[in-house]
């Protein structure tokens, strides 16, 4: 399989890179305030409104299936307005889309995109291609698809921002989403920060999504950065770090409880600082769907509902001439090429 061949040149081109951002990569775990833990477990509702509310018309209720937002609705929040771009018209699986909510009870703006419909789709035909983002900052790269879908939302995004900030210029901007809206999310960010907005991020299992150059950009912005991860989500660990992809600092970790509990606790999260570290999410081998599909609640619902197929690697729709036993033994492979890296990395800069 292809992922093979690209390990060894993957891990010389990105070893000088690990070396030099080294005193950035250990993680220390510290206690999650009641405050933190309120707002981690309350902003994942807005990535939960992405799914629902994505192509709603402008001023309308925020509204969610299974009663998955509910203090969104409660607050009487609004869409501002909504956007969804297709790279395919024919599947759905390739859709971005976002929302700019109103939150008046709160005074707060939220941009929220919408995560995959298809995340074995997505696994399979994952990709790990750069592209420049030199107009953030000098050497700066960012994943190639994710970067595409921002071209084609940044004057959504944009616009809307800019307008919702005139009509409301004391509101607090928020930024989140959920898997690769998620991801999405964080570019949003960067952009966003560039252009003189302050905002605060969180996401919830989103993937990798840059170069070190990218995440301590993000990271070293003003606002903050909220990325929470659960158990073995395999999402956050893709793509690896050997093919030169990191997280932006720090990560919230659930790494107690069971992989489909939606009842998180602050006493179950731990906080994990560093770009790249494999001390909590990223040094977990299991494969855990149930874990990405519960950040708090159950995520993704709005997707044709809390379907078998979605808890599950397979899909009737997609890649199917790989089997879910191809794709675990790659995805495994990954990871623990991943914690051998950083491992062996570790060890040579401590020599």
């Amino acid at each position: 399989m292809k992922f093979l061949s690209i390990i060894n040149y993957a891990a010389v081109a990105a070893a000088a890179v690990i070396r030099r951002g080294q005193e950035e990569i250990h993680i220390s775990g510290r206690d999650v305030s009641a405050t933190l833990f309120n707002e981690l477990d309350f902003y994942v509702e807005w990535a939960e409104a992405a799914y629902c509310n994505a192509g709603a018309a402008n001023n309308t209720p925020v509204a969610c299936a299974y009663d998955n937002c509910p203090q969104v609705v409660e607050n009487g929040a609004i869409i501002y307005t909504s956007y969804t771009w297709s790279a395919n018209s024919s599947d759905t699986a390739t859709d971005v889309a976002m929302i700019i909510g109103i939150d008046h009870k709160r005074q707060e703006i939220v941009l929220s995109y919408r995560g995959t419909v298809d995340i074995r789709n997505w696994i399979v035909n994952l990709s790990f291609s750069q592209s420049s983002c030199e107009e953030l900052i000098e050497d700066c790269e960012a994943h190639q698809g994710f970067l595409w879908a921002w071209s084609e939302t940044k004057d959504a995004v944009m616009s809307g921002i800019a307008a919702a900030t005139a009509e409301f210029p004391s509101y607090k901007i928020i930024v989140t989403g959920h898997s690769l809206g998620g991801a999405m999310a964080t570019l949003a960010t960067a952009y966003l920060r560039n252009a003189f907005y302050k905002l605060d991020l969180y996401t919830y299992g989103s993937p990798r999504v840059g170069n070190l150059m990218f995440v301590q950009l993000v990271t070293n912005q003003l606002g903050s950065e909220n990325r929470v991860t659960k158990l073995d989500d395999p999402v956050p660990r893709l793509p690896p770090i050997f093919t030169g992809y990191y997280h932006t600092s720090p990560e919230y970790w659930i790494d107690e409880g069971a992989d489909d509990s939606v009842n998180t606790t602050a006493s179950e999260i731990t906080m994990c600082d560093g770009y790249a570290n494999t001390n909590c999410n990223g040094g977990q081998l299991g494969l855990s769907i149930d874990a990405h599909l519960t950040y708090f609640q159950h995520t993704g619902a709005c997707d044709e509902g809390i379907s078998s197929s979605k808890r599950t690697l397979s899909s009737e729709k997609s890649a199917q001439f790989v089997t879910d036993a191809d794709i675990e033994e790659q995805l495994k492979t990954y990871f623990q090429h991943d914690i051998d890296f950083i491992n062996s990395a570790n060890n040579t800069s401590n020599a």
